[in-house]
């Protein structure tokens, strides 16, 4: 082994970790947002859990973000501007939640 190919799989394993933080962040942060779209359709015990669950699986559909953020749209009633905004929120408060536990 040679130190260029040693380095070479150092890289692509810190960018396979770097990638598989960053989808678990998003999941986490869509899991915050589905929730408050049930929240804000008045949504509450079953029923909000099974639109929770339903919207969170839209991630993994064919079309997947754009059809989660569509569906998380028509749920919650909120602008797309609104959702926007709310979906970076939940970001941000997932990667410092994650980042404080380290």
């Amino acid at each position: 082994m040679s130190l260029f190919d040693d380095r070479e799989r150092a890289f692509e394993a810190k960018w396979a970790h770097d990638e598989d933080t960053r989808l678990l962040l998003q999941a986490m942060a869509n899991r915050r947002l589905a929730e408050w779209a049930a929240r804000k359709a008045g949504l509450t015990g079953n029923k909000a859990l099974k639109e929770i669950h339903r919207l969170t699986k839209l991630e993994y559909t064919a079309n997947g973000p754009a059809a989660f953020r569509s569906e998380v749209i028509a749920t919650s009633g909120c602008t797309e501007q609104e959702v926007s905004n709310k979906a970076n929120e939940f970001l941000v408060q997932v990667e410092a939640e994650t980042a404080s536990e380290n």
